[in-house]
């Protein structure tokens, strides 16, 4: 089984027309693991949970919203990645194993930064530290909220992201 990955910011993810659209493009991508950010809750509701059950990936980590931003969905299916360790923080969901086609130990990283440029900076370092001392190939599915380089250009602004 080849693993394919899926990253998208859901951005609010609680209306049962928003799980099922969510579910079928997971489902015609093939995708093997979904990381989901931006789902605004602070807990995962036990009916969104088994929504994204059908989803057909079989095991689930999350991270909670910070007030009305923020929340990661990490999915995946255990026949292509085995999890050996998880590592839940505020904006980081880290899920270390094992690819099974290839046997091959790697990090999976589930990210949402938020627009604070201290905070990011804090993070950037935070995160810089847990990828450091995985010491395995890292994989991230983010969204950094980070513009790299914004220009001018025959009066249109261009906008270069990371």
């Amino acid at each position: 089984m080849i693993c394919s990955f899926l990253s998208w910011n859901v951005r609010v993810l609680g209306k049962v027309e928003k799980l099922r659209a969510l579910c079928q493009v997971i489902s015609s991508s093939r995708a093997n693991v979904v990381f989901m950010q931006e789902s605004n809750m602070e807990r995962i509701k036990p009916w969104v949970k088994n929504r994204l059950h059908k989803c057909n990936l079989g095991e689930i980590a999350t991270a909670p919203s910070t007030g009305a931003s923020g929340g990661l969905i990490s999915l995946w299916d255990p026949n292509c990645f085995k999890l050996e360790k998880k590592i839940v923080m505020d904006k980081m969901i880290g899920l270390i194993g094992i690819i099974v086609q290839r046997n091959l130990k790697v990090g999976l990283i589930n990210i949402y930064a938020l627009n604070d440029i201290r905070e990011k900076r804090d993070f950037f370092e935070q995160l810089s530290c847990v990828i450091e001392s995985l010491a395995v190939p890292i994989l991230v599915g983010r969204d950094f909220n980070s513009v790299l380089r914004a220009r001018r250009e025959s009066g249109l602004l261009k906008i270069k992201h990371q």
